[in-house]
């Protein structure tokens, strides 16, 4: 009935002859006869040979560099025997179905659909495939565009634009997939939340607030250093919580568990002793402080560092606004200079210009007066009279003068100001 199986399922062509075994080494000589298989893959045409001595042909349960086409894969479905392996083989389209079977894929790479009881997919690439099982061990494997469906163990495994239905789940993940269930999370490239292991796991320094557990969550001894988490549930012995800020512990499992001077609520610092949590330097948030526990309010005095902080940026920026002021006002008093140096330039030009035209002006009147002058003389004065000598000259070319008439007036003298007027104009009727 397997031969059947195989025949059909695998699509190999077989024929059979047979052998005859002859020990000479009794007399008469022992004969034994059997007949001998040999299976033809019709994608490959690569051969399998039964060895003909009662056991199991070798790739009944074992295929080694061969490749496949779009047909049904035959797989042993006994629990008691050896999974079926195949080694450095590739698929092309091929589809294996067997809830009974657990099967060895590993090495491998193509495309195919497998189902089976449990598929060891460790350093495999596979494009478009679709593999479903209870567990599935893909570290170190490389899927993309493809299907995984069950409890599955990763390591160091990409999973561009993969779909992970995941039940549960542990270990790194590098890519970016394409579907994750909400209550998992990709932390630090490390999977985490509800029903995921991850024993020994690295999360420092990340937001964890975000993240759910749940009773089946395992961290042994994972690093949780400086990490803000909002709630603990599950396992978490043996891991460091440094510098951690954890909202509430709850009832998860915590011994050996170093909290070394992180911030906890959610818990009486006399509950954590007593589950085996160590504490030193800690922050336990609604706890009475105990002298010979040594807990430090770490919160407190970064929030006091956080205001003071910000009350420093705040002086800074009004510092930093009246700069901009000041400069502002110099701007505008330097603009306001610029002005005021342009109208004293202007005005020590016009200044200068009117001095000139003063100057000219001034020359012009002491020569006109110079010009009009009649060359009147005080002669002198004596006994209470005044003697004035009246000269005309006469010139044509105002450089040269001659004088043609000279004519002295005596005046009586007084203590009052009296003024004189010589008139050249011609009379009337001459």
């Amino acid at each position: 009935m397997k031969i059947l199986l195989i025949f059909f399922g695998l699509s190999l062509a077989s024929y059979a002859h047979k052998v005859t075994y002859v020990n000479d080494q009794f007399d008469p000589p022992l004969t034994n006869s059997w007949n001998h298989f040999h299976w033809t893959n019709s994608y490959s045409g690569k051969i399998y040979h039964d060895e003909g001595d009662g056991t199991p042909a070798p790739w009944i349960d074992k295929y080694v560099n061969d490749s496949f086409g779009a047909e049904t894969l035959w797989v042993n479905s006994d629990e008691y025997a050896d999974d079926t392996t195949f080694n450095n083989c590739v698929f092309y389209g091929s589809n294996i179905s067997n809830l009974m079977a657990d099967v060895d894929i590993s090495h491998c790479s193509g495309d195919l659909s497998i189902h089976a009881r449990s598929i060891d997919a460790r350093y495999s690439v596979f494009e478009n495939s679709d593999l479903i099982a209870n567990f599935i061990d893909v570290s170190h494997a490389s899927l993309i565009g493809s299907t995984l469906t069950g409890n599955l163990t990763f390591k160091d495994t990409y999973v561009r634009d993969a779909d992970l239905n995941l039940s549960a789940a542990e270990g790194s993940v590098r890519g970016t997939p394409n579907f994750l269930p909400n209550n998992m999370k990709i932390k630090n490239g490390n999977l985490i939340g509800v029903n995921v292991q991850n024993d020994g796991a690295d999360f420092s320094y990340t937001d964890l607030t975000d993240v759910e557990f749940n009773t089946n969550s395992r961290y042994v001894g994972a690093n949780f250093t400086g990490c803000i988490i909002s709630n603990l549930v599950g396992n978490f012995s043996g891991a460091n919580f440094g510098g951690t800020e954890i909202n509430d512990v709850g009832s998860a499992v915590i011994s050996n568990a170093s909290f070394i001077a992180a911030n906890i609520g959610g818990a009486h610092y006399t509950n954590l002793l007593n589950r085996g949590a160590i504490l030193h330097l800690t922050s336990v948030r609604g706890s009475e402080i105990d002298s010979n526990t040594n807990f430090f309010d770490y919160a407190g005095v970064a929030t006091n560092i956080h205001q003071e902080i910000l009350d420093y940026l705040s002086e800074l920026d009004a510092v930093s606004n009246q700069i901009e002021s000041v400069s502002d006002s110099s701007e505008d008093l330097e603009d306001s200079v610029d002005l005021l140096t342009d109208s004293v330039d202007l005005a020590e030009n016009n200044l200068n210009s009117l001095s000139d035209q003063v100057i000219s002006l001034s020359n012009k009147v002491i020569s006109t007066i110079h010009e009009l002058e009649p060359n009147i003389e005080v002669i002198g004065a004596s006994n209470g009279y005044i003697a004035l000598n009246v000269g005309l000259s006469s010139s044509g070319d105002l450089n040269n003068w001659q004088t043609i008439l000279s004519k002295e007036h005596v005046l009586p003298a007084t203590n009052g100001v009296e003024y004189f007027r010589i008139n050249t104009g011609s009379q009337k009727g001459q």
